[in-house]
């Protein structure tokens, strides 16, 4: 079996398809040490997957949502929200004008 141990990139969270694969790693003997190494991550990390892997199967190696506040927009709002702050120069705006910015010297 081939694994892919291409996770090694600091403060960001490893896939579900990561934890499996060091999870079968382990499962087929290579070691928690060089597994942890190689992927750049804690051997803590490695047995607590490992754990979990054993005893609620992989699908609880899932990817969970990030915790926080319910978004307050929906999506179309969302959408409108988006398309103003990307489709506008705010230094050509009006409110930039009244501001005394964006004037033409002079007058």
């Amino acid at each position: 079996m081939r694994y892919d141990w291409s996770m090694a990139i600091r403060g960001r969270r490893a896939t579900f398809e990561e934890r499996v694969s060091v999870c079968e790693a382990l499962e087929s003997g290579v070691s928690a040490d060089v597994v942890a190494q190689v992927m750049g991550i804690s051997r803590s990390s490695v047995f607590s997957w490992w754990r979990v892997y054993r005893l609620q199967g992989p699908e609880a190696l899932a990817t969970k949502p990030t915790p926080g506040p319910r978004p307050q927009l929906d999506e179309a709002q969302m959408a409108r929200l988006r398309g103003i702050i990307i489709g506008k120069n705010p230094r050509s705006s009006t409110s930039a004008r009244r501001c005394g910015r964006g004037r033409s010297s002079g007058s």
